[in-house]
């Protein structure tokens, strides 16, 4: 009798952490693992794109268009080419914008993008240069600190 329970404890046990890892996985991903390779893949350059990693969501208008898929180091100029992968059926003038935006006072930043006015569309590998950068928040949080909110006036 007890050996069957010890058992049952076991086998309870084991289904709990899968079932924990499974939707932590999805949880951290955004979005179920094997995500699919449907859509168009293009680049942004960034000078920082710190906060941005791959699952990272790509928006407009505060609606998910797509997820990041990797970030990589340019030489010899050191900029972030941050690689998107857009849903199926999003398609954005050749003209638009990219921005890192702030997600969270935990992390989690994304990529704001922001439609220019051409019409002519965005063709696979398209590099977006038109880019802001990630704002540091330690950095604007001691500048407001140390400089007891004052801006330079020259």
């Amino acid at each position: 009798m007890v050996n069957a329970n010890r058992s049952l404890e076991i086998i309870l046990g084991a289904v709990v952490v899968c079932a924990v890892l499974v939707f932590g996985s999805i949880l951290l991903n955004g979005r179920p693992a094997g995500g699919g390779n449907d859509g168009l893949v293009i680049f942004a350059v960034f000078g920082n794109a710190d906060g941005v990693d791959p699952g990272s969501a790509v928006k407009m208008s505060g609606v998910p268009v797509g997820r990041v898929v990797q970030s990589t180091l340019e030489l010899p100029y050191y900029d972030a080419i941050v690689q998107i992968r857009l849903n199926p059926g999003v398609s954005l003038p050749d003209d638009t914008s990219a921005k890192v935006s702030f997600g969270s006072l935990l992390g989690g930043n994304f990529i704001e993008l922001e439609p220019g006015g051409s019409s002519t569309m965005m063709q696979a590998d398209h590099y977006i240069e038109d880019t802001s950068d990630a704002v540091n928040l330690v950095d604007l949080i001691s500048t407001a600190v140390f400089n007891g909110g004052e801006t330079s006036a020259d």
